[in-house]
C-alpha cells in the first residue's frame, strides 16, 4: 500500500486505540502495535511510530523528573520550592499525556492524520 492511501475502518480503530491507550500505558501500546500487528498501511505504521516516539519522549521526561526529585529530596531544606514544582509536574504531565493521546487518537479516527506536540525521534 502506498503512504498516501487512506487507512481502512479496521486500521483506524486499531491505531486510534493504540493512541488512546498510550495515554494510560505510555509507549507499551505503540511498541506492541508496531511489532505485533501486521498488514497495516504505511500511513498507519507511520502514525504508530509517531505515537511511539512521543510516548518514549514523555516517559524519559518523567524518568528525569523522578531522578531530579530524588536528588532534590536529599537537600530538601534548600530546594523545597523546586520539589513542589517537580511533584506538580508529576501530576500535570500524565494528565496532559492522556489528553493529548485522546485528541490525537480521535483526530486519526476522523481524518487519518496525527499531529503530536514536538518530541524526540527515536524510531524512524
Amino acid at each position: 500500500m502506498s503512504s498516501d492511501q487512506q487507512p481502512t475502518i479496521n486500521e483506524q480503530g486499531i491505531v486510534t486505540l493504540i493512541h488512546i491507550l498510550g495515554g494510560f500505558f505510555y509507549f507499551l501500546p505503540a511498541l506492541i502495535g508496531l511489532f505485533a500487528i501486521n498488514n497495516l498501511s504505511e500511513n498507519a505504521k507511520n502514525s504508530i511510530k509517531q505515537a511511539l516516539n512521543y510516548q518514549i519522549s514523555v516517559s524519559l521526561l518523567c524518568a528525569i523528573l523522578f531522578l531530579f526529585a530524588q536528588i532534590a529530596s536529599i537537600a530538601a531544606l534548600l530546594l523545597f520550592p523546586i520539589i513542589g514544582l517537580v511533584w506538580l509536574l508529576f501530576t500535570v504531565i500524565p494528565l496532559a499525556n492522556f489528553i493529548i493521546s485522546l485528541i490525537v487518537g480521535l483526530s486519526y479516527y476522523n481524518n487519518g492524520t496525527t499531529k503530536y506536540p514536538p518530541y524526540f525521534v527515536f524510531i524512524k
